[in-house]
C-alpha cells in the first residue's frame, strides 16, 4: 500500500513535463472554444452526383482528372461533394460492356469513344 501512495505522490519526469505546461492547473472542460458539432449531413437526391458527373464528362472530349471532375461537380451541385463519391461514379461508368467512360490513366477519364487528348 505504501508503494502505491509513493507512486502517486512523486510523478515521473514525463508526467512532470506535462503538468508544468499548465502552471495554473488543467483548464476546465469547455474553457477552450470547440469546433461546431455537425448534427446532420446533407444528402443529395438519388443519382444527383452521378448525373452531374455524366454531364461534366459529356461536355468535353478531352481527358479529365478526378480532381477536375470533383471541383466541377461541387460547382454544379452548389454543395460539398465527397471526392470518393466522384471517384466511384467515374469508376462505375468506365467498366463493363455498356461503359460510358474510358479510363485513360491513373485518375484520368474521358467519354468512351472520344478521341481527344
Amino acid at each position: 500500500m505504501v508503494q502505491h501512495l509513493e507512486h502517486f505522490s512523486s510523478p515521473s519526469a514525463p508526467l512532470e513535463a506535462v503538468l508544468s505546461a499548465f502552471p495554473g492547473g488543467v483548464p476546465e472542460t469547455g474553457a477552450l472554444p470547440l469546433a461546431p458539432i455537425v448534427t446532420s449531413r446533407q444528402w443529395f437526391g438519388n443519382g444527383a452526383v452521378l448525373r452531374a458527373v455524366r454531364e461534366i464528362m459529356a461536355s468535353t472530349s478531352e481527358a479529365v482528372s478526378i480532381a477536375q471532375v470533383h471541383a466541377l461537380a461541387q460547382e454544379e451541385l452548389g454543395k460539398a461533394v465527397s471526392v470518393e463519391t466522384v471517384r466511384s461514379c467515374l469508376a462505375r461508368n468506365a467498366w463493363g460492356p455498356a461503359a460510358r467512360l474510358m479510363r485513360v490513366g491513373v485518375g484520368w477519364y474521358r467519354l468512351a469513344g472520344a478521341t481527344g487528348g
